[in-house]
């Protein structure tokens, strides 16, 4: 598969804005929050109901009833604004997949609205320094993010989950819906303070003799994860709305964090997980990581996050980890460097001679070593070490077919058309680079199976995994365009997950 290394930037919309523009919409964003408290007394069909009724009125009649103090300048010509739609667009949809969860839609509702809301609200009244990766964003709107919206979907998962926690009568009202201080029969609600993982799993706080206190520390832990994973998200310049990102993201760490058992979790308990692993993996990761940047393969900020990320590999992976991560890196260098005069000449290499940065390396290896600590923290081991072993793999066969199709293809198709393109497209794919993704795709998951971490028929779920990751990728990437170095790294990261959900979904369903 081939695409495009020349990232293209859209020209900027020139506009100024101030808080006093911002201030009307912000605090109806927010505002807007205070509903997500309701959820303690609805049903999940009333929560869709409430949905969509928010949906209809924001489409149709919201701009008329506020005559327009909502609409951003651009958007007065057409009286449309694609935020003020997608809001309780994704509400709908986290109410659907979160049906059953309604405490943790809460959550998600309170980093869109407040957490959004604040880090916009903060880095205009504020200012102050910029972040590195995006001048347009301020550290002071990042930090009231993560503080605010953090603590604030704490409160809100807590606030929806007492409904079922306060047991002072006896069970379900007549129409089956739970009132103030009733209790869950069904133990839906209140089995753990973030309840138990969809698969049937302890949940967060949810292990062996946690009590009230650890509960509310794995609370709190997980929500601020969340809200850090979710405010990075906020503050990347990409075509992607914030209205989509921010629950995208935190959603998604909330819900992995419903899995985590607090004692796998724990350096002590987790496999390899002892201080002594720590000061080994930097010193097995440290050298190597010094011979990748003499090398040219990775900038200075790479080679940090390289090492980062190769120590926590290492403490929850221990040998088989590096050597996916150690694959990747050797493997996917190889490639780059082919034909690597002929692709500048083109214009398509890699730049600054092949290095990759801190968004290469964090994207590209951030989900695999995530799966290595999910492997290790939560009772989900084979599910989670199959999808680090895949989202490796995936990652090199994404690297390997745009590197080696650049190169040596000969015909680029872009998957949105199936049209021939010039070479360089982004989301073209050829055949020369698929079968080179396929074939390092292959290598690298068949190391995991001599290893042990997956099964025959589990390495070759990998495989096709890959090979379905990296389409969707180019799907994507035919789409949205080149766009900015952070749609290309939030594609990366894309890809690695489908990689490894289509490979775990696989051996689940056969």
């Amino acid at each position: 598969m081939s695409r495009s290394r020349r990232l293209r930037r859209a020209p900027p919309i020139m506009r100024t804005v101030t808080l006093r523009s911002e201030l009307p919409r912000k605090v109806v964003h927010i505002g807007m929050g205070a509903f997500a408290l309701g959820l303690r007394w609805l049903a999940p069909w009333q929560a869709l109901i409430m949905a969509s009724a928010a949906l209809i009125l924001n489409s149709f009649f919201l701009h008329d009833i506020t005559r327009g103090a909502l609409l951003r300048p651009e958007e007065r010509a057409s009286r449309f604004s694609r935020g003020v739609v997608l809001y309780p667009a994704v509400l709908l949809l986290t109410f659907v997949v979160f049906s059953s969860r309604l405490e943790l839609a809460a959550g998600i509702w309170a980093l869109l609205a407040v957490g959004d809301g604040m880090a916009a609200l903060a880095g205009l009244a504020l200012g102050g320094p910029r972040l590195p990766w995006n001048p347009k964003k301020t550290w002071s709107g990042f930090v009231a993010f993560v503080l605010v919206g953090g603590s604030a979907c704490a409160w809100a998962i807590r606030w929806v989950q007492r409904a079922g926690i306060l047991t002072l009568g006896p069970g379900l009202t007549r129409d089956g819906l739970l009132t103030f201080g009733q209790s869950d029969p069904s133990g839906r609600i209140g089995e753990s303070f973030l309840m138990g993982g969809p698969l049937g799993g302890s949940g967060v706080g949810g292990g062996a003799g946690a009590g009230p206190e650890a509960e509310v520390l794995f609370l709190v832990i997980g929500c601020f994860l969340a809200a850090t994973a979710a405010a990075s998200g906020e503050s990347l310049e990409t075509q992607v709305d914030d209205n989509v990102l921010v629950p995208l993201i935190g959603g998604a760490v909330l819900w992995l964090a419903t899995l985590v058992d607090p004692g796998l979790a724990a350096l002590g308990a987790a496999s390899g997980a002892s201080p002594g692993a720590w000061v080994t993996g930097f010193a097995i990761a440290a050298p190597i990581a010094l011979v990748a940047y003499f090398a040219r393969a990775v900038d200075r900020a790479g080679a940090v996050a390289g090492v980062v990320l190769a120590v926590v590999l290492y403490v929850y992976a221990v040998w088989p980890g590096l050597v996916m991560m150690g694959g990747l890196m050797v493997i996917g260098t190889g490639v780059t460097r082919m034909g690597y005069a002929r692709k500048e000449a083109a214009g398509v290499a890699e730049g600054r001679g092949g290095r990759r940065g801190i968004g290469s390396v964090a994207t590209n290896s951030g989900a695999g070593v995530a799966f290595a600590f999910l492997a290790a923290a939560t009772p989900y081991s084979e599910a989670f070490t199959l999808a680090m072993v895949a989202a490796f793999s995936t990652s090199l066969f994404d690297t390997a077919a745009t590197e080696f199709g650049q190169a040596f293809g000969r015909r680029h198709l872009l998957v949105t058309t199936w049209r021939s393109v010039p070479e360089g497209t982004t989301g073209a794919v050829s055949l020369e680079g698929t079968l080179a993704g396929v074939c390092c795709a292959t290598a690298l998951a068949g190391a995991g199976w001599a290893m042990g971490l997956v099964t025959g028929f589990g390495s070759l779920a990998v495989v096709v995994g890959a090979f379905a990751g990296s389409t969707i990728e180019s799907f994507l990437g035919g789409m949205m365009g080149s766009g900015s170095p952070s749609d290309h790294h939030l594609r990366n990261l894309a890809n690695t997950v489908a990689g490894a959900g289509v490979a775990v979904g696989l051996v689940s369903l056969l």
